[in-house]
């Protein structure tokens, strides 16, 4: 939102391709410095909030839902903010 970034508020997630950084803003002993860890963890695939249900679909499950229709075992893992689509 736009009085987010003008009060110099940030995403604390990023997605890039194949992976999520996560942006951890901590506080020094001294309770009045801030510093930010990055914290990047890789994944096949990772999307933000730009990209719809079907791209999701098509690049992550479709295949798996192909190969359990003809006889086969697969298993997706999904994870996500609950109720955001």
């Amino acid at each position: 939102f736009k009085h987010e970034l003008e009060q110099g508020e940030f995403d604390v997630v990023t997605c890039l391709p194949g992976r999520v950084v996560v942006h951890d803003a901590r506080m020094h002993a001294d309770m009045t410095n801030m510093f930010v860890n990055h914290h990047d963890f890789a994944f096949d695939e990772a999307f933000d909030e730009t990209v719809g249900n079907d791209e999701v679909y098509d690049r992550t499950a479709k295949e798996l839902v192909q190969s359990t229709l003809e006889g086969r075992c697969s298993t997706v893992m999904m994870y996500g903010q609950t109720g955001s689509g």
